[in-house]
Formats: C-alpha cells, sequence, structure tokens
C-alpha cells in the first residue's frame, strides 16, 4: 500500500504527463490554424487574414484566375488588397501604375465591397472604362462581413481606340503603349452570362472559405479554453509539489530529531521512546533492490 507522499508523486506524474500529450495535440492544431489566429480578436474588428493564412487565400485566388481568365483580387472593406492581384491584364496594369488611374481602380474595388457587404454578389462596371465589368462575392465570418472576393477586367464588347488614347493622355501614360494593350484585351471578349455564372460559382467558394474561417475561430477558442485550464492546473501542481517538498522535509527532519532523542535516551541508559524500525526496513528494501539491479545486470 502507497504511503500519501508515493500516491501525491504517482498523482503529480500522471498530470505532467497528460498535460505534455495534449501540448503536443494543441501545437499540432495552431499548426493546422494560421499563426495570427487567436481567440482574443474583437470579431467586430476582425480581418480575414486574423483567422486565414494569406498564403492560402492567394493560392486559391492564383488558380480560379488562371483556370476561368479573369483578373482576380481579394480586398477588405474599404477596397484595400489583402492578396497580390492574379493574371491581371497589361492593360489594367498600366492603368492600376499611374496616380489617377489607381485611383480609379481603388474606387471600383471599394463600390464592389459596399455591394457586397449586404451579403450578396455584385457586378459593376470598371470606373476607368465602362465597357470592363468587374464583380465580387462577400466573404463572411459568421455574421461579421471581412472581405470581398473579387474578378474582373473582362470586356463585354472592344474599347474604342480615341477613347483609350484620350484616357492615357488624362492619366499620363504613354498613348501606343496603353492601345497595344487594350488591343489584347479585346481579343478575350466573355459575355455577361458567364461572367454572371462565374460569379455564381465564387459565391459558393466564398461560402467554403467563410465556413473555414469560422472553424479555425472555434478551434483558436477552444485552444485558449484549454491552455487557461492548463495554465491553472500547472500552478496547482506547482503547490502539489511545494506542499510536498515541505512535508517530505518535515518527515525527514521529525525521524532525524526522533533518532537523536533515542540516541541520547540510549547514552542515558533509557528505554528509546520512538519505534523507527520501519526507516530501517525501508532502506532495507531499497538496498536490496538496487543489489538486485547490479546483480541482474552483471
Amino acid at each position: 500500500m502507497m504511503s500519501e507522499r508515493e500516491e501525491l508523486e504517482r498523482l503529480v506524474h500522471e498530470q505532467t504527463k497528460g498535460l505534455k500529450q495534449r501540448k503536443r495535440v494543441e501545437e499540432i492544431l495552431k499548426y493546422c490554424i494560421p499563426a495570427s489566429t487567436h481567440p482574443s480578436i474583437d470579431i467586430s474588428n476582425l480581418k480575414l487574414t486574423d483567422i486565414i493564412n494569406v498564403t492560402l487565400l492567394q493560392e486559391l485566388q492564383d488558380e480560379f484566375a488562371s483556370c476561368h481568365g479573369v483578373a482576380s483580387l481579394i480586398f477588405s472593406a474599404s477596397g484595400e488588397p489583402i492578396t497580390e492581384p492574379s493574371n491581371f491584364s497589361e492593360f489594367c496594369t498600366l492603368l492600376r501604375s499611374t496616380e489617377k488611374g489607381r485611383a480609379n481602380c481603388m474606387r471600383s474595388d471599394s463600390r464592389l465591397a459596399k455591394e457586397t457587404v449586404k451579403g450578396k454578389p455584385a457586378i459593376t462596371h470598371c470606373q476607368n472604362f465602362q465597357e470592363i465589368l468587374d464583380g465580387a462575392v462577400p466573404i463572411f465570418i459568421g455574421e461579421q462581413f471581412v472581405a470581398s472576393w473579387g474578378i474582373g477586367q473582362v470586356l463585354t464588347t472592344p474599347l474604342d481606340e480615341q477613347r483609350v488614347r484620350q484616357y492615357a493622355r488624362e492619366v499620363g501614360l504613354e498613348e501606343a503603349k496603353l492601345v497595344a494593350a487594350s488591343k489584347k484585351l479585346n481579343q478575350n471578349l466573355m459575355p455577361r452570362t458567364k461572367f454572371k455564372k462565374l460569379i455564381d460559382f465564387m459565391a459558393i467558394l466564398a461560402e467554403d472559405i467563410s465556413l473555414l474561417g469560422l472553424q479555425n475561430l472555434q478551434q483558436a477558442h477552444v485552444i485558449a479554453e484549454l491552455e487557461q485550464t492548463e495554465e491553472a492546473l500547472y500552478r496547482y501542481m506547482e503547490e502539489l509539489e511545494r506542499f510536498n517538498r515541505l512535508a517530505v522535509g518535515r518527515e525527514l527532519r521529525m525521524i532525524e530529531l526522533k533518532r537523536e532523542v533515542n540516541q541520547l535516551c540510549e547514552r542515558l541508559g533509557e528505554k528509546q521512546p520512538y519505534d523507527l524500525s520501519f526507516v530501517e526496513d525501508t532502506q532495507s528494501k531499497r538496498i536490496s533492490g538496487l543489489d538486485g539491479v547490479c546483480n541482474n545486470g552483471t
């Protein structure tokens, strides 16, 4: 039968082992969840990149843009880009290289974001050229709108060369460059009906992103609760260990004092008042155990 001290040591050992195993599981979960994920984030100020790794978003966006021949970008409610542009045409890249052209592009993104924050996909005309269509779908985490996923630079009708030249002068671009880029863009016309189908398909993918983000957020809360429990348990274990050290130290000191009293009584020719045979038996068993280990080893 184990003594109270041995039982205490056993409990402390088991608790420590369990905590280490659980810590490993939590580390694996944290590896699967982006490092920026944290449950203390105020959901009213939540950003998409707080809970979904931007690299994952970029890969999904790049693949979609490449497969369907459209430009793509994920942007915040204010129109600020979250990802790097995917499959942008030379024409739109030139426009974004100027202050005025880039400002118009930002207004287009912001306009889409304002529409998608209502919870539905949106299609608008580009602020630079009405012939160019842009579209976006909302991304929500729970009830919180966090971003818009946009595609665009899609022509439904060819661009007029004279209008392109005039706009090049307005924004400070070389006319010949912008005209040449517009001709490339004119070769990839897309009916509005096909563009609408792409937007509908994106809406399904955006729902999957939203679900992934919500799951990550929920996992982050679970991990935080586990960490709080673990911290409290560690404090409890430290208190047990401290108590164990004090108790063992006190027990050893009491045995030593009793031994000294017994020795003093023996010298005085009096009967020893304390029975310390259990101490001698314990020491003998430990010595026998060590001898057995040594003999087996040889």
